[in-house]
């Protein structure tokens, strides 16, 4: 989304699109206060996000260490055993028939 702001597609606009709904004043005003600024766009988009999913995070540092993922009901053997971070997306998208290709 950052790269679509800096490429000029107008924020409310990637926000809008990318989010699934218009950015409220005050995440526009995040996400202005960053192109202003010219840094942070990207970690302003992040802190929205984590807003809208009721996320917060303790560290923005990663430890490294398992962590474990439990899963059941159909499709729950696809996460048995040990798996890459980067797999999950993929795993969790085909389990519900979605496509993680670009829009």
């Amino acid at each position: 989304m950052a790269d679509s702001i800096a490429a000029g597609v107008a924020p409310a606009t990637v926000l809008t699109r990318d989010l699934g709904s218009a950015p409220t004043p005050e995440e526009k005003a995040l996400v202005d206060s960053a192109i202003a600024a010219k840094k942070g766009v990207a970690a302003a988009i992040s802190e929205i996000e984590s807003r809208r999913a009721l996320v917060g995070w303790s560290s923005g540092a990663h430890t490294a260490v398992d962590v474990g993922l439990y899963a059941y009901g159909p499709g729950s053997e696809r996460f048995r055993g040990h798996k890459d971070n980067t797999d999950i997306a993929r795993l969790l998208a085909k389990a519900m028939g979605v496509s993680l290709a670009p829009r």
